[in-house]
């Protein structure tokens, strides 16, 4: 999926890293099962710790993060190759007693954004792909355009184009799992969980940290401007909470909603192929 970045010069403060399990791949419509997003802050970015001190070894996590993980009844059948893969099934999250995707999800992903430091930027890896659109989907699907101000990026893109500047620094491929076992020469752990996932991506961005968030705040783009994985039929009315305004004095403002854009189905890879 091609998306067009805005590429004026912006200085994020908060990076919130994202990632979604879901039932199936593009092809298959699927619906959201998890979703984990844990924001940071540019200090933290800016000023990262190391084993021991030593800026060879390993960098640590940072200790400061707000951090949000919601699992979700997709009222859609998990396929069996992806519950293999993220542990989810059905019946777990029935039994469980989750609940759908609402507009009760979308004021706590409301909430936990305007909580942060602005400006801030979402970032996904293979996000333009799958992440965003996918996202887009399930908030149009309750007629919610909460998210439109966000900005939000492709660490994907972010570190192919980075790579092509060191002329092809980094072996094999530039997964999740490929990227982090180049960084850390092991494997990262929790893979496909949404919480494990975002973990692994923040590990991965604190390798490239000064390079990454230069290069994001000149390519990132509004999620206004993402197109939903697929086409939805009809919206359903929600009392979903108003619009959020990214900018750099943090001013947020409630709009009202315009009606779910009719759009095309959008053959992409999940994230896991990249």
């Amino acid at each position: 999926m091609e998306v067009v970045s805005d590429t004026s010069k912006k200085h994020f403060a908060t990076y919130i890293f994202i990632d979604l399990e879901s039932t199936g791949l593009p092809g298959d419509q699927p619906k959201i099962t998890e979703i984990c997003l844990i924001a940071v802050n540019r200090y933290c970015l800016e000023n990262i710790e190391y084993t021991d001190g030593i800026p060879s070894k390993q960098p640590c996590f940072p200790r400061v993060v707000d951090k949000l993980c919601i699992c979700i009844d997709p009222n859609k059948l998990i396929t069996p190759n992806v519950s293999k893969i993220t542990g989810l099934t059905n019946n777990i999250l029935q039994g469980s007693k989750k609940k759908q995707f609402s507009s009760d999800v979308a004021q706590l992903l409301k909430s936990f954004i305007e909580r942060q430091e602005q400006p801030v930027c979402m970032v996904a890896h293979n996000g333009y792909n799958y992440d965003f659109p996918l996202l887009k989907v399930e908030m149009s699907s309750i007629g919610c355009n909460i998210l439109d101000g966000v900005y939000c990026t492709d660490s994907l893109t972010g570190m192919k184009a980075l790579d092509k500047v060191t002329r092809g620094q980094i072996s094999g491929g530039y997964s999740l799992s490929d990227l982090f076992f180049h960084f850390y020469q092991k494997h990262a752990d929790n893979a496909h969980s949404a919480d494990g996932d975002v973990v692994t991506l923040i590990m991965i961005f604190m390798k490239k940290a000064a390079d990454l968030t230069e290069w994001i705040d000149e390519h990132s783009t509004l999620f206004c401007d993402i197109t939903p994985m697929y086409t939805i039929s009809e919206s359903q009315p929600s009392g979903c909470p108003g619009r959020f305004r990214n900018n750099d004095e943090g001013n947020k403002g409630k709009e009202s909603f315009s009606d779910s854009p009719q759009v095309s189905l959008c053959t992409s890879s999940h994230k896991a192929s990249v």
